[in-house]
């Protein structure tokens, strides 16, 4: 279900005509989404978010910030090279073994996480910075904090103009980005970049987001040569935004997002129908863990040995409560 229809279920079993006030929709989207991050990041379930990426280094580069979609890493391995996984170590180990390590290029064998960074790439060289989007409803003004050159720290707000890009502030020897928030949320996909058209790409803002976010890490050796390393990831949870954007969830259970928003909306006007609606939410969330964690061949014997969650709670036995 896209979340147009989601949307039109939901009016529908609560009496609302099929176009409601802008307010009722723009409530009933952000309960959505909110119940849509409660379910993914339910143990057990929060496996629906696994997924496989790739990323190119540069030679002689060694911090990188990871795809956007990447929310978690849990391992990055080198298929191409010398097919192994890369060990997981920490900055006071990189340090201690090679303070010299940006100099030390070679095949990755190690990556060390290095915080949460708000663009992909920074400058190559002091420039001025420049905002786009692909919407021209993006007119909003954007906070922007940077670094210029000799370390001075600076920041300037910009109103953006749409397609046509335009320039953050007047300064151009800025060397680092270290913020970029929107007042309200992107319309279209907005991209910091180097010059107004075509330039070297710092950092996107998504659709229904206000800021970038990149998880970053280093690489030691620093690579030598361009390699793709692939990693396991937990992938972030995307906005629902779009009328076509659908849940990450197994199609039977798109139906748990409506349910989600009627108990918040039942909650919001203290709707004595919330205790029936949270009782329904309890048990689709025990079919969605079941059906998420066990193989759908697997048989319940019962009294023989079983390995299932339970999915009536932590206080019954496992295997037992299934229909």
């Amino acid at each position: 279900m896209t979340l147009a229809e989601i949307l039109l279920d939901t009016y529908r079993r609560l009496k609302y005509s099929d176009t409601p006030p802008t307010g009722v929709t723009t409530r009933f989207t952000d309960f959505a989404n909110q119940r849509h991050r409660r379910i993914l990041t339910t143990p057990g379930i929060s496996q629906l978010r696994d997924d496989l990426l790739t990323f190119a280094t540069v030679a002689s580069q060694q911090i990188y910030s990871l795809p956007p979609a990447v929310g978690k890493i849990k391992t990055i391995f080198d298929v191409t090279s010398n097919q192994r996984c890369l060990t997981k170590r920490t900055l006071s180990w990189l340090r201690t073994v090679d303070p010299s390590a940006s100099a030390e290029t070679g095949t990755p064998e190690a990556w060390i996480p290095f915080s949460v960074r708000a663009v992909q790439n920074q400058p190559s060289a002091a420039t001025g910075i420049y905002l786009d989007s692909t919407a021209a409803g993006d007119t909003g003004n954007v906070y922007v904090e940077y670094i210029r050159t000799g370390g001075y720290q600076a920041s300037a707000v910009t109103a953006m103009t749409g397609v046509t890009g335009v320039q953050v502030g007047t300064d151009t020897d800025i060397i680092a980005v270290t913020k970029i928030q929107m007042a309200a949320v992107a319309v279209g996909t907005v991209t910091l970049q180097t010059t107004a058209v075509g330039g070297t790409t710092l950092a996107t803002i998504q659709p229904g987001a206000q800021s970038a976010s990149y998880i970053g890490i280093l690489l030691w050796p620093t690579p030598g040569a361009v390699i793709t390393l692939s990693v396991d990831c937990v992938r972030r949870i995307p906005q629902l935004v779009q009328t076509y954007d659908e849940p990450m969830l197994p199609l039977d259970f798109h139906y748990m997002i409506g349910l989600g928003i009627r108990i918040d909306e039942y909650e919001a006007m203290d709707d004595d129908r919330r205790g029936a609606a949270g009782s329904e939410w309890e048990a689709g969330m025990k079919k969605l863990l079941d059906w998420t964690c066990n193989d759908a061949s697997y048989i319940v014997v019962p009294g023989g040995a079983g390995s299932r969650i339970s999915n009536l709670g932590p206080n019954y036995p496992a295997d037992s409560g299934f229909e």
